[in-house]
C-alpha cells in the first residue's frame, strides 16, 4: 500500500487544517495573555486536536506505511518493516502490541509526545506562545507527517532542552541517551545539543551569522558535495548494517541528484520574486533578533544555535531530501525562537510593526492561504478513507 496524492477529501483537509491553526493560535493567545494558572488548560486543547488531526492523517507521508507495518506486524514484515530497528524503538513497538490497541492510536501517540514536549518549552517562556505555537505547526508540518520515527526521537530532544531549562542534568542525559535508540542519526543531534548547551557566546552582534547566512545564500552549491560522497561510496562498514545502503547511495543523499523534486518525476515550480525576497527576509529577521533575543542569556544561547544552525543546512540544502532531514534534528527551536524575539528583543514600535507585517505575509499567505490551494504530495487522507 502506497501514498496517493488523489488519497482523502481536500475539503475535510483544509477544514481540520485551518481549525488546527486556528486553535493553536487561539491556546496560544491564552498562554501568553492569561494567568499561568490557565497554562494546562490551554495546552490541553492544544495537544488534545493537533494530536487528533495529526495522528489520524492516513497514509500521510512516503515513510507512513513503513511505520504503520512495524506496528501492525510487530516487526514481523519482511521488506515493508524495519528490519533493523534500534533498541528503544523495538521495545515500543513490542510494548504498543501487547496492549491490543488498534495500530492507528500509536500515531496518536507520536503526535502527543511531540507537541507536549514543545508545549513544556512554552511553559518556561509563555509569552513566546502566542507566536510559537502555530508557527510551530506551520513549518514542521510536512517533515512531521513523514519522518515519524526521526520525530519520534526528536521529541527526546525536546525533553533534553527542557531539562536542561530546569538545570536536570541526569534527566537531561537520560533523555538525549533515548534518542539514537531510536534513530541512529540521532548521534548528530545530540552532538548539535551537547555544542549548543557547552558553547558560550562569544559574540555581542550578529554580524558573523548574518555573513555566513549570505553566503550559504548567495554562493553555495550543493553539487560541492559531491567531492564528499564519492568518498564515502567507498567507504564500506558491512552489508547487513543499516548505515552501508546510505553509503552506497551516498550521491542521491548529498548532491542534487537527491533533489525532492527529481525523485518525485516533478519539475521545481518556479517562486515568484515576492515569496524570494519575503523568504530571504525572514530568514535574516529571524537570525537578527533571535541573536538579540538569545544572546544575554545562558538558557537561550542554546535555541539561537541550534535554530541558526538548521536555517542554514535548510538554506544550503534546497530540497535534497537528506540535508533537510539532518536540518530536522534542532529546526523546531526556529518557531520558538521566532516566539523569543517578538517579546524578547529590542525593537521600537516601527520596526516592530514592520517586522509583524513581513511574517504575516510569510505565515498567513505562504504557510496557510497557500496550503489551501496545494495539495499534500502524499493526499489528503484520513483515517476514514483507508
Amino acid at each position: 500500500m502506497n501514498w496517493s496524492s488523489s488519497t482523502g477529501n481536500p475539503l475535510v483537509y483544509w477544514t481540520l487544517y485551518i481549525l488546527l491553526v486556528g486553535l493553536l493560535t487561539y491556546c496560544g493567545w491564552g498562554i501568553s495573555y492569561k494567568d499561568n494558572k490557565y497554562f494546562y488548560r490551554y495546552a490541553w486543547i492544544a495537544g488534545i486536536f493537533y494530536s487528533l488531526i495529526e495522528g489520524l492523517r492516513w497514509l500521510r507521508g512516503a515513510d507512513y506505511y513503513a511505520h504503520y507495518m512495524d506496528i501492525e506486524t510487530n516487526l514481523n514484515s519482511p521488506g515493508i518493516a524495519d528490519q533493523d530497528p534500534k533498541p528503544l524503538y523495538e521495545l515500543w513497538v513490542h510494548a504498543f502490541n501487547l496492549t491490543g490497541l488498534p495500530t492507528f492510536v500509536s500515531f496518536i501517540f507520536y503526535s502527543a509526545i511531540l507537541i507536549w514536549a514543545y508545549l513544556l518549552i512554552l511553559k518556561h517562556y509563555p509569552k513566546s506562545a502566542i507566536w510559537a505555537l502555530p508557527i510551530f505547526f506551520l513549518l514542521t508540518n510536512n517533515s512531521t507527517e513523514n519522518i515519524i520515527r526521526q520525530y519520534l526521537a526528536i521529541s527526546f530532544l525536546l525533553f533534553a532542552y527542557v531539562a536542561y531549562l530546569e538545570d536536570k542534568k541526569i534527566l537531561m542525559y537520560t533523555m538525549l541517551g533515548c534518542v539514537p535508540l531510536i534513530h541512529l542519526s540521532g548521534f548528530y543531534g545530540i552532538a548539535l545539543f551537547l555544542f549548543a548547551t557547552k558553547v558560550k557566546m562569544p559574540f555581542n552582534k550578529p554580524w558573523l551569522f548574518l555573513g555566513i547566512y549570505f553566503f550559504a545564500y548567495f554562493f553555495w552549491n550543493p553539487d560541492w558535495f559531491q567531492g564528499f560522497s564519492e568518498l564515502l561510496q567507498k567507504i564500506h562498514i558491512g552489508n547487513e548494517i543499516s548505515g552501508q545502503n546510505y553509503l552506497i547511495n551516498s550521491e542521491r543523499w548529498f548532491t542534487s541528484a537527491g533533489s525532492i523534486a527529481t525523485i518525485l518525476g516533478n519539475e521545481q515550480s518556479a517562486k515568484s520574486s515576492l515569496s524570494i525576497s519575503v523568504f530571504f527576509l525572514i530568514d535574516l529577521i529571524t537570525i537578527y533578533f533571535g541573536f538579540l533575543a538569545c544572546k544575554d542569556d545562558l538558557k537561550l544561547q542554546p535555541v539561537f544555535y541550534l535554530a541558526f544552525i538548521s536555517l542554514i543546512i535548510r538554506t544550503i540544502a534546497g530540497d535534497i531530501e537528506l540535508l533537510i532531514r539532518f536540518s530536522d534534528w534542532t529546526y523546531f527551536m526556529v518557531p520558538f525562537m521566532i516566539g523569543l524575539m517578538f517579546y524578547h528583543a529590542p525593537m521600537n514600535k516601527n520596526v516592530r510593526m514592520v517586522v509583524f507585517m513581513i511574517f504575516a505575509i510569510r505565515f498567513l499567505f505562504y504557510a496557510l492561504v497557500r496550503a489551501l490551494v496545494t495539495l499534500p504530495y502524499a493526499g489528503c487522507g484520513f483515517l476514514w478513507d483507508r
